[in-house]
């Protein structure tokens, strides 16, 4: 899923900026990685400069760096409540409260 930066920073910067927000497989060797070659290739084709993404400190990033993704930063939680925003926690798919105790690492492809 691709779409508009959630972080405010990064949707006034320029306005040629997307987050790929999720990505999912069915467990296929390189299918992460070529996801996100295919968003980057139809991000550039309809104008957009960069996308931006975030995974945990604790993930390899391997997929996103097989794609040609370049690792930005750590960024560490400036919310004393944690990753939680407005006094609400981040959701999974199946309706659970799930906040990761962790930094996160935001990755950039320049397109």
């Amino acid at each position: 899923m691709v779409g508009i930066p959630k972080a405010r920073m990064l949707m006034v910067m320029d306005g040629k900026t997307l987050e790929v927000t999720r990505v999912c497989t069915n467990g296929c060797r390189n299918a992460n990685s070529m996801l996100y070659g295919a968003a980057a290739r139809v991000a550039k084709s309809l104008g957009w400069k960069r996308l931006v993404t975030y995974t945990l400190e604790s993930e390899s990033g391997a997929s996103l760096r097989g794609a040609g993704w370049e690792r930005d930063e750590t960024l560490r939680d400036h919310n004393p409540d944690g990753w939680k925003t407005n006094g609400k926690g981040m959701m999974d798919l199946f309706g659970n409260l799930r906040m990761p105790d962790e930094p996160k690492v935001r990755w950039w492809k320049h397109l």
